[in-house]
């Protein structure tokens, strides 16, 4: 016998040693792997824009620039200037405001006056004056007149006014005057009301100002006297057919008058009396068979308001 080894049936005996084992190579991807892949990138992509968009939103990246053109269009809109050197001056009760026009890029269209916040007028281009005769004395008015041009407006020009009160003694005395008449004393009278209304017109001898006045009783005919003007106080003393009566026959009767001026106003655009208080006499002597009569009356007149 040999000593090859035996093949007994059945059996398989390896060489030694044993021969290298090559590496097996690896799967091929599947599809769920690209997947998973393409899944894992878009999410990093996503982390990243999300924590870009935290920190702008945080103030930690740059502010947009605007564009040139945005800047170039403000600059370019049309601007008006101011109305120059407005003044204002007082003419007894009206405000004569006066300024001159702006020499600006724009023409002016209009100029636009108000007072205290309200439009008063709009004065055309070629005119840079405007008189208001709607204010009162004793107040204060502030006025502003802006520029206008296509519908863009100007800062306005503003100028402040107060107008005078003047004295009393300056009151013109004139018009009609509801007068309310109370008898404090009296005698020789049969009966006598002791409360009335007289109607009082009083026209000036003078084109301004305060003077002597013609009086006269409304309602009364053939009644009328002159009032001589001191300061306040308008006197005169008149003799003719008052409201007295002997029967049926109308006596003749003295009359005094002594008017104190107590309120002014503006009366027609001028400085007038709008109240007075003061006193009326009447003197009757005895005639056709009747005593002598006299009584006191207190007055308070107010002006009635022409139409």
């Amino acid at each position: 016998m040999d000593d090859q080894g035996t093949h007994d049936e059945g059996t398989l005996h390896a060489a030694w040693p044993p021969a290298p084992t090559e590496p097996m190579p690896p799967p091929p991807p599947s599809g769920g792997g690209r997947s998973k892949a393409v899944l894992i990138g878009a999410a990093v992509i996503l982390a990243i824009g999300a924590a870009i968009l935290v920190a702008v939103l945080a103030g930690g990246g740059s502010k947009p620039t605007p564009h040139p053109a945005t800047k170039a269009s403000a600059s370019s809109s049309p601007t008006v200037a101011a109305p120059a050197g407005l003044t204002a001056a007082v003419n007894g009760f009206s405000v004569t405001l006066n300024w001159t026009g702006p020499a600006t890029r724009v023409s002016t269209d209009v100029y636009r006056v108000t007072r205290g916040g309200a439009v008063l007028a709009t004065v055309p281009a070629n005119e840079t004056t405007y008189t208001d005769p709607g204010v009162f004395p004793g107040r204060s008015y502030d006025y502003s007149v802006t520029a206008l041009s296509a519908g863009v407006s100007s800062e306005p020009s503003t100028v402040h006014v107060t107008i005078e009160k003047p004295a009393l003694a300056q009151a013109r005395l004139s018009g009609t005057f509801n007068v309310k008449s109370h008898v404090v004393s009296h005698y020789g009278f049969s009966q006598i009301a002791l409360t009335s209304t007289y109607g009082f017109k009083f026209t000036p001898k003078c084109g301004t100002g305060p003077c002597a006045v013609a009086w006269t009783i409304i309602g009364v005919k053939g009644f009328t006297g002159t009032l001589t003007a001191s300061g306040t106080t308008y006197q005169g003393t008149t003799t003719g057919n008052f409201l007295e009566r002997c029967g049926s026959t109308t006596t003749r009767t003295t009359v005094a008058v002594d008017l104190h001026v107590s309120h002014g106003g503006k009366v027609d655009g001028a400085w007038g009396v709008t109240r007075f208080a003061g006193t009326l006499t009447q003197d009757t002597p005895s005639q056709l068979g009747c005593v002598t009569s006299h009584a006191v009356e207190n007055l308070t007149g107010t002006l009635v308001p022409s139409a």
